[in-house]
């Protein structure tokens, strides 16, 4: 499965004050829109992205969404399961309204002091369309799988390496954005190595989690990314051989029967 990728946009929050509020209920809303319609990212791997009007439509209608401050599950705002978060599609974007519990007051401060400026999504693309323009590499995104949006701190519609590691095994991302990945990446020759593990078996039940292990590494350096393949392929070797001992073994054992 394909993992969920983030994106930050900087879209106005503001809070929203619904009838009379008591000693026993704060009725202040958070809302504003997590995604706006044609809004190009940033370049990323010689990249840059937009999301179609109406890639939601399908995904609000039948799936339960979250609503997190910065994706963080430990500070849910609302859900749509709960009725406490509503999603809605309109000429601008995604549109959304949060009623946050008590425990979550102070993420309503962060908006109100303006500390808090954009919003985020998380989703899986269902249907995507590529294209060239201006020289790069341009990503359409015309169908998706939302699971959770919200406030975020960074507003900036920018991603970082261990975000977008998604792309790299998405079959759709065109070779030009996957060598990019590995040029900034520093992975020198990871394409190669894969294709030579997964022409064995067992190689191909491990690839996913080997790939998903070396691109969320990203920080830790490109030589320690270089060191767990060669890591990984050497203890796939010495299986192999321990393999064939075992195997050397109970023939000569069967044998040494055979003579008795």
């Amino acid at each position: 499965m394909i993992g969920i990728e983030r994106r930050n946009y900087a879209a106005a929050l503001e809070l929203r004050q619904h009838g009379e509020a008591d000693a026993n209920q704060d009725l202040q809303k958070i809302g504003g829109h997590a995604s706006v319609w044609g809004v190009l990212s940033e370049e990323m791997f010689g990249m840059r992205e937009r999301v179609q009007d109406g890639a939601f439509s399908e995904t609000i209608a039948a799936d339960p969404i979250m609503g997190y401050y910065h994706h963080d599950p430990r500070h849910v705002l609302g859900s749509t399961a709960g009725g406490t978060l509503r999603v809605t599609e309109d000429r601008v974007g995604l549109a959304f309204e949060a009623d946050p519990p008590d425990s979550a007051a102070w993420v309503v401060d962060l908006v109100d002091r303006g500390d808090v400026r954009g919003a985020s999504i998380g989703f899986i693309a269902r249907d995507e369309e590529w294209s060239r323009e201006d020289d790069v590499q341009i990503r359409t995104v015309t169908r998706a799988r939302l699971f959770d949006l919200g406030p975020t701190p960074d507003p900036a519609f920018r991603q970082t390496d261990v975000e977008v590691r998604a792309l790299f095994l998405n079959p759709h991302t065109p070779a030009e954005v996957r060598s990019n990945m590995e040029a900034r990446l520093g992975l020198g020759g990871l394409e190669e190595q894969l294709r030579d593990l997964v022409q064995d078996e067992l190689g191909k039940l491990e690839l996913r989690s080997l790939v998903e292990e070396i691109l969320g590494a990203d920080k830790e350096g490109s030589a320690l990314l270089e060191s767990r393949v060669i890591k990984r392929l050497e203890e796939r070797a010495t299986q192999r051989t321990r393999d064939r001992d075992q195997l050397a073994m109970r023939r000569r054992r069967l044998e040494h029967l055979a003579l008795v």
